[in-house]
């Protein structure tokens, strides 16, 4: 008896260390359950940059296997869409950032005491490229309009950010937040949206989806 039963739990300790565990699983799964890599997903994207808020903003939002030698689960990439630099947009890449995940939840964080500049970003309009702007016309609604068709979008560089992603199925949700300083206001400036959105089959290659 006492014999059967040290068989028993010799047993049980081969499962539990030659199982899984169920983080590991359930991060697995975002990849695996349908075959796909990349993942593409067309996301909303709505929020604020300082006084400014927003609604209208897109992205993609790619997942794939991460480069060799990463210590990262996936390789997570978000960008403006149609346009790169699009306004209110941002842009993130995960080898730059930190990255957690559990089941089906990925969080990004810019490392704290980063010796380079991550290659994270965003893009809005700063105050002063509009209001140093005169047209001829009197209207002032026609004459923002204007100026915001003319006007390239600021890029602000990340000093600080997260970005928190939930994949469930073909949908995914989440938050972004970043601060970063505006050379053309010589301020600081922080960005914050909620995105959501859906699986997107890209007509464009895969490269031209890159940054």
């Amino acid at each position: 008896m006492r014999r059967n039963r040290r068989l028993l739990l010799f047993i049980m300790s081969l499962l539990l260390v030659a199982a899984p565990t169920a983080e590991t699983t359930q991060a697995q799964d975002l990849l695996s359950d349908s075959g796909e890599s990349p993942k593409y997903f067309l996301l909303k994207l709505s929020g604020s940059v300082q006084k400014e808020h927003f609604t209208d903003a897109r992205a993609i939002l790619t997942i794939e296997q991460p480069p060799p030698l990463s210590t990262h689960e996936y390789l997570v990439i978000v960008q403006g869409y149609p346009q790169k630099n699009s306004r209110n947009t941002f842009y993130w890449h995960s080898e730059e950032s930190s990255m957690l995940t559990f089941s089906t939840e990925i969080t990004c964080d810019i490392r704290p005491g980063y010796s380079k500049q991550p290659d994270i970003h965003f893009f809005y309009l700063s105050p002063s490229l509009l209001e140093s702007r005169v047209f001829l016309t009197q209207q002032e609604g026609a004459r923002r309009k204007m100026a915001e068709k003319m006007a390239l979008p600021t890029r602000v560089e990340a000093r600080s950010g997260k970005l928190e992603l939930r994949i469930l199925g073909d949908l995914v949700s989440g938050s972004v937040c970043m601060r970063g300083y505006d050379s053309i206001e010589r301020a600081y400036v922080e960005y914050r949206a909620n995105l959501s959105g859906q699986k997107y089959l890209p007509i464009e290659p895969k490269q031209q989806l890159r940054k």
